[in-house]
């Protein structure tokens, strides 16, 4: 059987096909409601319905020294990103429209200073596996 797994070491995050510099790592979560449906007829076993679907994640990396616009996304809080890309390797990526709720700075004297961001999809999560 072949071993499909692949590294991390070639993924990115791209803001509108502008790539943002110094990204380490990324979280992708996907999750739907689930709507209660159990009655009397349910044989004392709870049933559910999928309703809507929603996703959701974060990007870190290193804070940028000279942090500007097109090396850091030109992000802030509130900010629509329209089409976010989010990387496993060359040409394979999950793809939509996104809105920043969090901005993280953490910095300590001795460590890295990081940046990190947390957004919400809006609308549909596309996956594009590349040829």
């Amino acid at each position: 059987m072949p071993n499909n797994a692949i590294s991390g070491k070639a993924g990115y995050v791209s803001n509108d096909s502008i790539v943002i510099y110094n990204i380490k790592e990324w979280k992708l979560d996907q999750s739907a409601d689930m709507l209660a449906t159990t009655n009397f007829a349910s044989s004392g076993h709870k049933e559910y319905i999928a309703g809507c679907d929603e996703w959701s994640g974060t990007f870190s990396g290193q804070h940028a020294l000279h942090a500007t616009a097109s090396n850091q996304g030109g992000l802030t809080i509130g900010s629509t990103i329209t089409t976010l890309k989010l990387y496993t390797e060359a040409g394979k990526y999950y793809s939509g429209s996104a809105i920043i709720e969090k901005i993280s700075s953490d910095v300590g004297v001795e460590k890295e200073a990081t940046i990190s961001y947390s957004f919400k999809g809006t609308g549909v999560l596309t996956v594009v596996v590349g040829s």
